[in-house]
Formats: C-alpha cells, sequence, structure tokens
C-alpha cells in the first residue's frame, strides 16, 4: 500500500491559513516573506491529473484537502482523506473525512477497462463463470461464483454495502 505522506503542520500554519467554512486556502508567505493574503485556486495553485488541487510549498506538492484537513485539526499523520460529495475541488471541512482504503476503493469509478460495467465483477472464459470478488484491508476476497452475472453484482453489492455501514 502507497505510504501517505505527513504534512509539516507547523510550516503548514506558518504559510498558510484556512477558512474551513468555505474550504480556501490563503497564502500568509511566499518564499518566505510576508505577503498580500490571497486565495489559492485552480488558476493560481494547479491541480493533479485525478482533479485534486495541488499546493506547492517550499519546494514540496500537497493535495490541498489534506493540507485543509491538517490545518483545521492540527495534525500531521492521518490516514486518506476522502471528499464526501466526491467534488475533488471542495475543500469545505464539512466535506472531508478520515476513510479506510477498502472504503476509498468502493468509492472509485469503475475503470475504463472494466469489460462488465461493475467494479469486482470479473467474467472467467475457461469457466463460463462470473467472478465475484472486493479487496479488504489490501487483500482481495472472493465472494462467488455464478453463470449469470446479476447473481455476481448481488453478491458484490452486499459486501459494498457492509463495508459502507461500518463507515457511517
Amino acid at each position: 500500500m502507497k505510504q501517505i505522506k505527513e504534512i509539516p503542520v507547523d510550516i503548514l500554519n506558518k504559510h498558510l491559513e484556512y477558512d474551513h467554512i468555505k474550504g480556501i486556502i490563503y497564502r500568509r508567505l511566499y518564499k518566505n516573506k510576508p505577503c498580500e493574503r490571497f486565495e489559492l485556486r485552480a488558476e493560481t495553485v494547479g491541480t493533479h491529473r485525478n482533479g485534486y488541487l495541488c499546493i506547492s510549498l517550499l519546494g514540496k506538492s500537497y493535495f490541498a484537502h489534506r493540507v485543509a484537513y491538517a490545518l483545521f485539526h492540527n495534525q500531521s499523520k492521518f490516514g486518506i482523506i476522502d471528499h464526501k460529495n466526491g467534488c475533488t475541488t471542495d475543500n469545505k471541512i464539512d466535506n472531508l473525512h478520515v476513510v479506510t482504503n477498502s472504503f476509498n476503493i468502493l468509492k472509485a469509478p469503475v475503470s475504463k477497462n472494466n469489460k462488465t460495467g461493475f467494479k469486482g465483477i470479473f467474467f472467467n472464459k475457461k469457466t463460463g463463470f462470473f467472478e465475484s470478488s472486493i479487496w479488504l484491508n489490501g487483500k482481495k476476497k472472493h465472494l462467488g461464483i455464478s453463470k449469470s452475472k446479476e447473481v455476481a453484482i448481488h453478491l458484490r453489492k452486499i459486501a459494498s454495502t457492509e463495508i459502507i455501514f461500518r463507515h457511517i
């Protein structure tokens, strides 16, 4: 599993400020010198290829939602931060929460290489069965096989629902 970068909260607090209601991050210092407070938004900070806002600070790049969470909670170490509404540029604190990797994977869209149109459903040409699986705590869990695509989808939905209910 990918190691999550620790965010230096003391440096963030020195250079940035966060409006948790609007979800906006402002810069206080530029190149270690006081500057007029200005809003960091997509046009000024840039976006990652997956649509997340990125902030460069002292030669390092950070995702804006992780910076917002760190500033609000004054924490440098935390897990995966998820946008509840799925909008990667909405960094209001009410929209951000810590989730497990399993939950984060569940929320990901279906891969463009997926031939069945459903996550966790695979058609095995050798056996002629649809196989249903889910990733849980870094391990692939086999849920069952079926001649029917609908049954395989049902197995997957049950497993997904159980994981989602653990996070509510």
